[in-house]
């Protein structure tokens, strides 16, 4: 049984929409794009300026078009994300970007860019531990009290080639959801990198019949399709998460058979992931995508037996106080010893963590095949950003990429506000510079103008990201994130 909350029942049907950017591509030139009868019934919005979003609603956005919110940053995911100033700022935005949209809920990912320090681009999963999931849900359950009324879905993230944890992705959803008034969002691309590290190969029906027997289907609210890059490896076909790569074959297929074989009682939207997509190739990609969900979506699925039972489903009812608090003080070191084991996997690191996890996949692959581009690309290429230090530099290293990611996270900082990828490169490549000073790769004079001119290009960088991303605010240096350890 997959028992729909009267919460997530109520809200209203979205239908089949997109989910994009404001920015890129621009929100104006993607909505006059389409013809009035190949409008979708509503737009998802990502996280941006507020003033932008009402703006977006008011004046880009016909009025016959619903809008919902993919928030970003508020990762409730961390042990100090109750109490964190960051966070509590953060939330009282995201109410004010629910407002100017009129959203019924906000989706944001349940994942981790940043862990003890540590900064990465990529989404990263929990850990997939009975304690984590506790721990989510509390946290989550704290965010939703939050949202003015609003609900909140907890999206399935994807899944870097390797997860950590004794549960499955199904179970670890069930132990956060079940008996809460949470919902769920499904991107069929992040769970079929999920998948993959569970089966050897991507058979679609196989596929939905997990979903089915494993996950809190009775919370699924919405379904995403975004985008997938397949590439082979020695024991099959591998999936690595990219919303700006058209959507590949199994992915279509593995939607095409969820939406046939998987009862989805909450559902309420679908949507389409086009963040940094060309236009030609959305178009082209949600008249495919209309037809198929229209097709699908509504039709009763056969009849098929539950074959699983789900041993870890928490009780019906949300932790008192007193308990949160006990879990809290009981369990926050058991987490941070998580997150120490997820480190050493990442980055090869030794850590004092205690506790081995059971390990599924291979997180090498993910170290050689897209670590570095993650890092010097990701949120910002860093040649793009940092044109003139870099020529300032280039004489005096051999491979400034690999120099530069090889010592990215050997210094770990700690931000005072909430996960900013760009902001931690801007940061970190000065550090850098004073490293390379520091062990004589860089004379004096030379180290010196690199480092005025990594503060100057860096400067300007944020502040433009400040205009484009955050709400108004006065003009801004460097942030004030501190180095942990040096």
């Amino acid at each position: 049984m997959n028992p729909v909350p009267e919460s997530l029942a109520s809200l209203p049907h979205m239908g089949i929409g997109l989910s994009t950017d404001l920015y890129f591509p621009p929100l104006e030139d993607l909505v006059r794009s389409f013809s009035e009868d190949q409008m979708p019934d509503y737009l998802e919005i990502f996280r941006g300026r507020t003033q932008d979003l009402k703006e977006a609603r008011t004046r880009i956005i016909p009025n016959s078009i619903g809008t919902a919110y993919h928030g970003d940053t508020l990762w409730y995911t961390q042990t100090d994300f109750p109490e964190n100033p960051g966070y509590i700022q953060e939330i009282a935005r995201v109410n004010r970007h629910l407002d100017a949209l009129r959203s019924p809920w906000m989706i944001h990912e349940c994942a981790h860019k940043s862990i003890l320090g540590r900064t990465f681009g990529s989404y990263l999963p929990p850990v997939l531990e009975e304690s984590s999931a506790r721990w989510i849900r509390m946290n989550a359950l704290h965010l939703k009290s939050l949202l003015g009324g609003r609900s909140l879905l907890l999206e399935i993230p994807p899944f870097p080639m390797f997860s950590l944890g004794n549960l499955s992705p199904g179970e670890f959803f069930r132990m956060i959801l079940v008996g809460t008034e949470l919902g769920m969002g499904l991107d069929i691309g992040h769970a079929m990198t999920a998948y993959r590290l569970e089966r050897e190969c991507c058979d679609p029906e196989d596929f939905a019949l997990w979903i089915r027997t494993t996950f809190p289907t009775g919370h699924i609210v919405q379904i995403h399709a975004g985008g997938l890059v397949p590439f082979k490896t020695e024991s099959g076909i591998d999936f690595w998460d990219d919303h700006s790569r058209p959507i590949p074959e199994p992915l279509w297929e593995c939607l095409e058979t969820v939406l046939t074989l998987v009862p989805l009682p909450a559902l309420k939207g679908v949507a389409l992931e086009v963040d940094n997509k060309d236009l030609p190739t959305i178009i082209q990609e949600f008249a495919r995508f209309r037809a198929l969900v229209s097709r699908l979506w509504g039709k009763s699925p056969p009849t098929r037996p539950e074959s699983h039972s789900f041993p870890h489903a928490p009780s019906q009812s949300p932790m008192d106080p007193m308990e949160t608090a006990l879990f809290r003080n009981e369990n926050r070191t058991l987490q941070e010893d998580f997150y120490r084991s997820y480190i050493t996997e990442l980055l090869e690191q030794e850590t004092n963590a205690e506790i081995l996890l059971p390990l599924k996949g291979d997180p090498s692959r993910y170290r050689k095949m897209f670590y570095s581009d993650e890092i010097w690309r990701f949120g910002g290429h860093i040649p793009d950003l940092f044109p003139a230090t870099l020529a300032i530099l280039s004489p005096f290293i051999g491979d400034i990429q690999e120099e530069f990611v090889s010592f990215f996270h050997t210094v770990p900082v700690t931000e005072l506000e909430p996960y900013d990828f760009l902001r931690t490169k801007v940061t970190l490549i000065q550090i850098w510079i004073q490293n390379l000073s520091n062990r004589n790769v860089l004379e004096g004079k030379v180290a010196q103008r690199a480092l005025e001119m990594a503060h100057k290009e860096g400067t300007r960088i944020l502040i433009d990201q400040e205009w484009i991303n955050g709400d108004p605010c006065p003009e801004q240096s460097l942030p004030e994130i501190c180095p942990t350890d040096a």
